[in-house]
């Protein structure tokens, strides 16, 4: 891992989070190498968060110390060796999260070196259930489970580990999951998405998702509906229509108009800047 000395000035001046702080409000930096904060190792040496990203197994090697500016704002973070109390720690989020999301996980060992083969694995199993026109939902709570456990002992993969097809089948799995689910879990998609790995688009279809669930107006009009295959398709309500152009821009879709045409919708709502 590469590395370089920084002289502390400015992490003198940060405050550690702690044990108590990390699991209430920052318990999804345990899944994620974060782009936006700085990395140290324990002797304080600055480390390069592209080298960090290549190794698979950092969540089981590594625990880690996170400090914040007086904002509250996390700027560093360092990695040290666990500790007994840092894999408690680590088990608590879990399964606070797991509760929170209505789910009951059976553990699953699984080889964070060999992640690409067992996603391409859950998605072929997937896209089986899906294309024999035979749902079956044991194959869905399967692949969560698997999902699951690849998060929580693995972390959120990148593309230093996996290919792009690869690391979007945590977001398939997650798509298809209960929404108490896909709610407690996007944290962790949006963060990989800002960090550049995740499509931004998988993402905003995600949060659509997540509206209609809670039955909130849409915000980049990705979800459409019908009753019956006899009935037309329907745009969901969708939230500041006349701007929805420029948020569909933003992470990556093409115009509302033309994505509807797919369904026969006719959207016609002029679009301001």
């Amino acid at each position: 891992m590469i590395g370089c000395k920084n002289d502390h000035a400015d992490s003198d001046k940060l405050i550690k989070v702690s044990r108590k702080e990390q699991k209430e409000k920052f318990p999804y930096q345990i899944f994620s190498i974060d782009n936006d904060v700085l990395y140290r190792d324990y002797e304080g040496n600055i480390l390069k968060t592209d080298s960090i990203k290549k190794i698979t197994n950092w969540k089981k090697i590594w625990a880690q110390d996170l400090y914040k500016d007086n904002k509250g704002e996390l700027q560093e973070i360092v990695l040290r060796k666990p500790t007994k109390e840092d894999v408690q720690l680590n088990e608590q989020i879990q399964n606070d999260l797991e509760k929170k999301a209505s789910l009951k996980i059976q553990y699953k060992e699984i080889d964070c070196s060999n992640l690409s083969f067992l996603l391409k694995k859950i998605d072929s199993t997937d896209q089986a259930m899906r294309n024999s026109g035979d749902y079956n939902p044991k194959v869905d709570e399967e692949n969560l489970n698997s999902v699951i456990n690849i998060l929580n002992q693995c972390g959120m993969p990148n593309w230093e580990q996996v290919s792009r097809s690869d690391f979007s089948t945590i977001w398939l799995v997650l798509q298809h999951a209960n929404k108490e689910a896909r709610k407690t879990y996007f944290p962790v998609l949006k963060k990989s998405a800002e960090n550049g790995d995740l499509r931004k688009k998988s993402v905003a279809m995600m949060e659509d998702r997540m509206m209609m669930d809670y039955d909130k107006p849409q915000i980049y009009g990705t979800q459409v509906y019908r009753r019956s295959n006899s009935e037309p398709w329907k745009l969901y309500d969708l939230k500041d229509p006349e701007h929805v152009d420029s948020r569909r821009r933003n992470v990556g879709l093409n115009s509302l108009s033309e994505y509807l045409e797919n369904f026969g919708i006719d959207f016609q709502i002029k679009q301001e800047k």
